[in-house]
């Protein structure tokens, strides 16, 4: 007797490659993107030296670029790495994450998974924050995917900070 659903399950597929269906998927190449991944490159070339730089992705919906900033802040990170240099890359979506308080969580996660989400000011978030890169000697690469959700509901206050975030650290 033969178990049909057992026989499906294990049967082969027309799908080739089924990680590429997940969303956070990223292709070795990304075809038609390499002016905008030069032009990335280009920009943040000075991050390699530790100065900050800003960028803003616009496009419409299902252009890529979410693929792009991944790509390319997942290469930077690894190019860092092997000059002996830690950039740190956090990816928050502003559509799940939609306060300023929440987007900081998310990024103190990144750095500690246990870090509580209650209790913390904006502004006491920022300085664990900086105390985690210190402790790093790391820069933080972040990107605030869907970032205009987060100005809608919550104004620009994180995002000018963020901006500024390396002011005070050299003093």
């Amino acid at each position: 007797m033969k178990n049909i659903i057992e026989d499906e399950l294990l049967s082969s597929t027309v799908i080739k490659n089924p990680d590429a269906l997940d969303f956070d998927y990223i292709p070795e190449e990304i075809i038609h993107r390499d002016e905008q991944q030069r032009f990335l490159a280009q920009m943040f070339k000075p991050l390699l030296s530790n100065v900050a730089q800003n960028a803003v992705l616009k496009g419409p919906v299902g252009s890529g670029k979410t693929l792009i900033a991944k790509k390319f802040c997942k290469s930077i990170s690894n190019i860092a790495r092997k000059q002996g240099k830690t950039i740190e890359y956090v990816h928050i979506n502003c559509r799940k994450r939609s306060t300023d308080a929440m987007v900081l969580l998310g990024v103190l996660n990144y750095f500690d998974p246990r870090f509580p989400d209650r209790g913390f000011s904006v502004q006491e978030m920022q300085q664990v924050l900086k105390k985690q890169l210190t402790k790093r000697n790391a820069q933080l690469l972040l990107v605030l995917d869907e970032a205009d959700a987060l100005l809608k509901k919550s104004g620009s206050n994180l995002i000018y900070d963020f901006t500024r975030f390396s002011d005070e650290s050299s003093r």
